[in-house]
Parts: C-alpha cells; sequence; structure tokens
C-alpha cells in the first residue's frame, strides 16, 4: 500500500462463471475416461475438481490470464480453456454447461489524502512530510 491511497470502501461481487471451454468447430473433448490438457490462470485452478466431469483425466497448463488460456485452446496447446463466460463469448468458444462464480471482495482506493481534493500538496502538507 502507498501513503498516497486511502481504502474508502469495498463492495462483493461475483465473478462471471467459469467453464470449461474449447474450440466450437472441435467436437467436446471431455468423453469419459478422456486425458484432457486444460490451460488455465492460476487463481481459478481450485475450481477444477468441481468443474471436470467424473471419469475425466487433467493435467494443467498455466498461462498468464484466462485470455492467453482460451488462446490456447482456440490454437490447439491445450484441449480446453478453463476460463469466464465473457471470455468464452468473446471467443466464440463452446463450452461445458457446468460453470461456478468466484465470489470476489473488491477495494476502493483514492489517492491523495483527506484535505485535498487533487493531487495537488499544499505548502503546509510538504513542511510536514
Amino acid at each position: 500500500m502507498s501513503q498516497h491511497t486511502r481504502l474508502v470502501g469495498c463492495f462483493c461481487f461475483d465473478t462471471p462463471p467459469y467453464h470449461l471451454a474449447w474450440s466450437a468447430s472441435q467436437i467436446d473433448p471431455l468423453s469419459p475416461n478422456a486425458t484432457i490438457r486444460v490451460a488455465t490462470h492460476p487463481a481459478p485452478i481450485t475450481l477444477l475438481p468441481q468443474l471436470v466431469p467424473a471419469g475425466v483425466r487433467y493435467e494443467i497448463s498455466s498461462c498468464p490470464s484466462t485470455v492467453a488460456a482460451a488462446n490456447a485452446a482456440l490454437v490447439g496447446e491445450a484441449d480446453v480453456a478453463l476460463c469466464n463466460l465473457e471470455t468464452i463469448h468473446a471467443q466464440h468458444m463452446a463450452h461445458h454447461p457446468k460453470g461456478i462464480a468466484i465470489a470476489m471482495t473488491w477495494n476502493l482506493f483514492l489517492l491523495g489524502d483527506d484535505e485535498a481534493s487533487s493531487n495537488e500538496r499544499s505548502p503546509e502538507a510538504d513542511a510536514v512530510a
């Protein structure tokens, strides 16, 4: 945290649901007894045991974002991607119907101090700093 920011509030807002997705031009890779490579950002990895159908084995390919994960699945570097519905729709991907949202808490910060309403500092504040 910076001394120039202050927390002014927080709120809870769930992410869009995360699903297993693949190129719409491919057949569903989640067939029973399949072994798949899942491209995913590290943050939602804990959702995989709840999203991968029973009997399907998987290995993980780490990606820097859910968009990068979707792209990995689209170019064949992975069989499926773990990504949210916004990415799935933007990339025109097919997806498994089961999805899980992540409960998130978001924090709101403001730059500056309580006495100043802009980024300008008063001479008195500079003398104290």
